[in-house]
């Protein structure tokens, strides 16, 4: 029985990540999934969260270091993806790119 709670705990874990990608999103927002390679640990989830939340229209961001992602939620009319991945590459020693975007 404890297997089986570590097991949908583990679950839950990985898909949290997707689910904040396929959310149903208000008018005007979008979500993406940016690739990004060079994190190894949560210090650069970290330097990646802290240079995208400074951008406005930002209004959520979750970076992974095993994924290799950040799921970042903005408002479309404040943002765009490539204003974001050009924030990842240019203010961080990691390189940054389009994975998945979803629109409202």
């Amino acid at each position: 029985m404890r297997k089986l709670a570590m097991l949908g705990l583990a679950v839950m874990f990985l898909a949290a990540p997707a689910i904040l990608a396929d959310q149903d999103l208000p008018e005007g927002q979008s979500s993406a999934a940016i690739s990004i390679t060079g994190m190894t640990c949560g210090k650069c989830c970290t330097k990646v969260e802290t240079a995208v939340t400074k951008l406005d229209g930002v209004i959520k961001v979750e970076a992974d270091y095993e994924k290799n992602v950040a799921m970042v939620v903005y408002e479309t009319d404040k943002v765009d993806v490539a204003k974001i991945v050009e924030t990842i590459n240019s203010e961080t020693s990691f390189k940054a790119e389009v994975e998945k975007e979803t629109a409202s």
